[in-house]
Order: structure tokens, then sequence, then C-alpha cells
């Protein structure tokens, strides 16, 4: 299974973005075509999931149009690094390659990761990048 590791704030939303918004159109269709271009899933590892369940952000993202199929949520362990390193040792056995699409740096995982910037979200020159890593 292919694997998007997604961030919220500052990937589907971004500092333009109407403090009542929970997404901008352009960001989720941008994610909505590297989902469909790779067959990939969603694992949300966005601050936004604490206090909620799969099942509520689940819903939240078919709420904005985001069409891809989520699997999970990443642990709170207080860590971004490490939830997601639990979560996909895990689902080690699941996954043929993941991509992590963030706004913040991420050491661990860098040479998996799309980095957006808080000013714009996600951004069609993004789908190439992302392709790229579902594919190697």
């Amino acid at each position: 299974m292919k694997l998007v590791l997604l961030d919220i704030d500052g990937v589907l939303n971004h500092s333009n973005t109407e403090w009542n918004e929970w997404a901008e159109e352009s960001c989720v269709d941008v994610l909505n075509a590297i989902t469909k271009a790779n067959d990939a899933k969603i694992v949300v590892v966005s601050a936004q999931r604490i206090g909620h369940d799969a099942e509520y952000m689940a819903d939240m993202l078919a709420s904005v149009g985001v069409e891809a199929e989520l699997v999970g949520i990443t642990p709170e362990l207080g860590v971004r690094d490490a939830e997601i390193k639990e979560w996909v040792v895990g689902h080690a056995d699941m996954i043929t390659s993941m991509v992590l699409i963030d706004d913040s740096y991420s050491a661990r995982y860098n040479d998996i990761q799309v980095q957006t910037e808080w000013e714009n979200g996600l951004q069609e020159k993004h789908i190439a990048m992302a392709n790229e890593i579902l594919n190697k």
C-alpha cells in the first residue's frame, strides 16, 4: 500500500486561509491528484488529530473533499517523527512506499518528505515530487 503521511496545517490550509476554514479547495485538489495517481491511502500525522479518533478525522477529510481512504492516525507521543515511526513499524508489512507531506522539516523522514510552506500550502508543484517518492 502506498501512503501519504498527511499534516494538515500548512498543507491543506495556509496563512491566508480564513480562521474558520479547515482546508483550501486548491490544496485538497492537489492532494486528490497525488492520491489518485498513486492509488495512495492517508495516515494523518497532524496535530489536528489530537483528541479525535480516525473516524472523526475521516469525516473531516471527506467534508472538505478529500477522496482517498484514511487508514489511520499516528499515536500521540509528543514528537512527530516518533509518532510516525511507531505507526509505520506497526504497519510495515502493509506499506510499499510512503511520502510525508508536511510544512515542518523532518530530520528522520526528509528523504521521503515533500515540504510545503505555511504561506502557500500544498501546490501543484508538489505533485511531481510526491509521485516520484511514491514510485521509487
